[in-house]
Order: structure tokens, then C-alpha cells, then sequence
């Protein structure tokens, strides 16, 4: 999968986005609504040796990401609804705005229903959601930015904002 046109400049926005974050061997990473699997053809390319994994609900879209990535052992494309899936096998969530706003609310309290184990979750342009876990017990803001420019154009015509989460079950 190569890097052109809007791919580069996607590539040039996770650099920032992850920037100095480490995918150790045995974190496991997923995409939710990965679609052709950019992110994960990041990650891939950075070097990790961790689980990386993808899920799509589009099924001629998770068909085409199913195909660049099967040369690769530690990738996984899954077809289905991102509301199914069992988190708990899961360390790293990247979140580039998948869901509308109260389908991302539902998301998010299903997330914490489950969950069993620490997560580090990225959420990518979450202007329009992400203060729905601000103050939200068991989450905490480790760095929230803004994506201005990409080899001095500007982004889509107006700044991304992401924000790197970590989410600790708690008790009640």
C-alpha cells in the first residue's frame, strides 16, 4: 500500500498523533472503523511487532483492506459491527471518529461496561464528542493537540484536534 496524495498527509497527522508513543510486542492494537487500513498500514510501517487489527462494517471496504494486509502475520482485518467486538483483548484503541455523536455516547458506556483491563484510547477529531469523557470516572487525558498543517497546507481547511485517553476500570 503506498503513500500518496491524501495518504501522505495521513501519515504526516499520526506521526503527530502518536508521536512519541511505543506499541510494545505485547500490546494489541485495533482500528475501529478502520476502513482501508491506513492506520494500520502506519503502525505496520513504523515498525511494531504488536497484534495490529482492524475492524469495519463495509464489507467491499474491510475486503480491500483484507487483501494489502494479509502479507502480513501480525494484521488482522475483521468485517462486522464495532459494537460486537469483545475490547478486553485489546490494549491500544484508535478511534478516527467512527460513529456520530450519541451512536459514540453508546459506544463509549458499552466500553465501560465491559472492560476489564487498562486502555489507551486515541481518538482522533474528536471536536464533537470527546468532552463526553472529560470528568468521566475511570478516564484520564494524558495529551489532547491540534493538527493545524501538513507540509504547510492546511488540514482539510480547518485544524483536527486529537486526543490520547487512558481508560482504568473501576468498581463500583
Amino acid at each position: 500500500m503506498g503513500a500518496t496524495g491524501s495518504e501522505a498527509t495521513c501519515y504526516w497527522a499520526l506521526d503527530k498523533i502518536f508521536g512519541d508513543v511505543i506499541l510494545e510486542k505485547n500490546d494489541s492494537f485495533i482500528d475501529i472503523g478502520c476502513g482501508k487500513g491506513r492506520v494500520l498500514a502506519f503502525i505496520q510501517r513504523k515498525g511494531y511487532s504488536c497484534k495490529i487489527t482492524g475492524i469495519e462494517l463495509n464489507k467491499d471496504v474491510a475486503e480491500y483492506a483484507q487483501k494489502w494486509a494479509s502479507k502480513y502475520d501480525n494484521i488482522t482485518i475483521l468485517n462486522g459491527n464495532a459494537f460486537e467486538l469483545d475490547y478486553n483483548d485489546y490494549s491500544v484503541l484508535f478511534m478516527g471518529r467512527p460513529f456520530e455523536t450519541e451512536t459514540f455516547y453508546k459506544f463509549i458506556d458499552q466500553l465501560e461496561e465491559k472492560l476489564k483491563r487498562k486502555i489507551r484510547l486515541f481518538y482522533w477529531w474528536d471536536t464533537q464528542s470527546g468532552a463526553y469523557l472529560e470528568n468521566r470516572k475511570g478516564w484520564a487525558m494524558i495529551r489532547r493537540d491540534w493538527i493545524y498543517k501538513s507540509h504547510g497546507l492546511y488540514m482539510y481547511h480547518c485544524p483536527q484536534r486529537y486526543t490520547l485517553w487512558e481508560y482504568t476500570p473501576y468498581e463500583e
